[in-house]
């Protein structure tokens, strides 16, 4: 039955609050339906944020830094800075090899497993000459002054691969992850108002999907889905905290980017809807509803699942006791 909603309301009114759950990425047993039968017009409402011209990275120490300092974002487009240019990256190739090394930055990558990464299993023979070639580019790239042949800060031999090494103050994913780690342990010690400034500072770091379509591998695929994954994850629990604090509005942002990140997520949009129910934006909260029901429709050929039901019906109840 259509629902009229006339304005919304305060905070946390007449709503029965259901915990958001752990996302996952799509629908357990799901089968999507072919690509062609989709129907045009659906797509969630709130746009991608548009990137800000020069990085803000939380994770940076409070004092001031050299004005060249170097600056990595990983948790959307790849986009370098040194101070406040940005760099080029390359060509789409280059691009998706350093996109890789920095989603497993701390950890060796041997050259096979870069290799099956870039290409999956058609790689062409040349292929470990052409990973050289772009780390010897990105060498340079990344430190301009590196002498021929040398190893520099940033992209390490390890074995027959390579290690990546940036701290938080460089890499945008070291700082989300720095704050995260912050966020639950203050939350530990029932410091949740603090907490949740550590899950928004981590939050913030995220433009988007990481990876940006680099490469068409499903391994590389599932090395970037997991960075998405993270965020997916703290944006549920900085949430859960929000509501706890009843600052439900400060975590709408990041919970909508990840709605359009994961659009077929239903954890993720359960969790938005409810938070939006929470800080009194009923109607929008229906709007929600409304568009990933029919994207589960159209795409998987699936109903909401039982959270996503339960939460439209706590809605419903609490707008008819109004």
């Amino acid at each position: 039955m259509p629902i009229d909603i006339s304005q919304d309301h305060a905070v946390g009114e007449k709503f029965h609050v259901v915990p958001c759950s752990t996302p996952t990425s799509v629908p357990p047993n799901a089968t999507p339906r072919p690509s062609g039968s989709r129907r045009e017009g659906r797509s969630i409402q709130p746009p991608l944020r548009e990137s800000s011209p020069e990085p803000v990275f939380s994770g940076r120490s409070s004092e001031p830094g050299p004005e060249d300092a170097l600056h990595l974002q990983i948790m959307g487009p790849l986009r370098l800075w040194r101070g406040a240019v940005e760099l080029d990256a390359g060509p789409r190739q280059q691009r998706g090899l350093l996109a890789l090394l920095m989603a497993r930055a701390g950890r060796p990558v041997s050259t096979s497993d870069l290799t099956r990464l870039m290409w999956g299993p058609d790689s062409p023979a040349s292929s470990v000459n052409v990973i050289h070639k772009y780390v010897g580019a990105l060498r340079r790239l990344l430190e301009p002054g590196l002498p021929a042949r040398t190893a520099g800060s940033y992209l390490l031999r390890h074995g027959n691969g390579y290690r990546f090494e940036a701290g938080p103050e460089t890499l945008d994913l070291g700082a989300f992850r720095r704050h995260v780690s912050a966020a639950k342990s203050i939350l530990g010690q029932d410091r949740p108002a603090e907490a949740l400034d550590h899950y928004l500072n981590a939050l913030q770091l995220c433009h988007g999907s990481a990876g940006d379509f680099l490469i068409d591998s499903a391994s590389a695929a599932a090395t970037f889905a997991g960075i998405d994954s993270e965020f997916f994850d703290a944006a549920v629990a900085a949430a859960a905290v929000a509501v706890r604090v009843r600052q439900p509005g400060r975590v709408l942002a990041p919970l909508r980017l990840a709605a359009e990140m994961g659009p077929l997520n239903e954890p993720i949009h359960a969790c938005l809807v409810t938070t939006l129910a929470t800080a009194g934006h009923q109607a929008e909260a229906l709007a929600v509803y409304g568009a990933i029901r029919a994207r589960l429709d159209d795409e998987l050929g699936i109903d909401p699942g039982h959270e996503l039901l339960t939460i439209l019906k706590d809605l419903v109840i609490g707008m008819r006791r109004r």
